[in-house]
């Protein structure tokens, strides 16, 4: 699925581009909104939440008998149904073919790589302001639409009360299928414009790929 992509991210790592890799269909049984509920109803996975004003708050922790202090999964429900935005963090391992993907891109890259999950139960749905990460990111839209804009600078070229005069390179909407990629270090910002899933592919340039051999009983 991402062999031609990744192929022309070794030969222009610095050049952001999107992309289709997949149809609407190939994405969905990847990972849909039936992982999204298993995943809620789990202890072990972790949420983090984003209000109307593009900014991650934290979700309220309890304690149950043998897991500890784990995340309160009812809050989480509650505020995804009443459309605010999510990610759930690292979930790279989650099935067979999300970890083949990692190892994909860690056998062709060499770089470690983890997938964070982005989703919003409908079109009121937030994500983050236009920001940085230190990790290059190959974005994989699963369902919805979303409006990605990716810009020229990278973190310390504009100072952050100069933020809003960032240079668009890309603004392009993403459809079930296509994939946005993301250099490290440069400045982007995704729109939701619907219910919206994707997972976000977060490659680490300073670390060594991870264990991914499969144990089949």
């Amino acid at each position: 699925m991402l062999h031609d992509i990744l192929q022309k991210i070794k030969e222009f790592p610095e050049e952001p581009f999107i992309s289709r890799v997949c149809t609407p269909d190939q994405a969905e049984k990847l990972f849909n909104w039936n992982d999204v509920s298993e995943l809620i109803r789990t202890n072990e996975s972790k949420f983090e939440l984003i209000n109307r004003d593009n900014r991650k708050i934290s979700v309220k922790k309890t304690n149950q008998p043998w897991h500890g202090t784990v995340q309160d999964k009812s809050i989480i429900y509650e505020n995804i149904l009443d459309g605010l935005g999510f990610v759930i963090i690292n979930q790279s391992y989650y099935n067979k073919s999300m970890n083949s993907l990692s190892v994909d891109i860690e056998s062709s890259l060499r770089k470690a790589t983890d997938i964070h999950v982005y989703g919003a139960y409908d079109g009121s749905g937030k994500s983050f302001a236009a920001h940085s990460d230190p990790t290059s990111n190959i974005i994989l839209q699963l369902d919805g639409i979303s409006l990605w804009r990716i810009y020229a600078e990278k973190l310390d070229q504009v100072p952050q009360d100069k933020i809003h005069l960032l240079t668009e390179v890309i603004n392009q909407k993403l459809y079930p299928g296509m994939i946005a990629y993301i250099p490290n270090r440069t400045y982007h910002k995704c729109e939701p414009l619907s219910k919206r899933l994707s997972l976000s592919f977060a490659i680490h340039s300073n670390m060594r790929p991870l264990t991914r051999k499969e144990y089949d009983l």
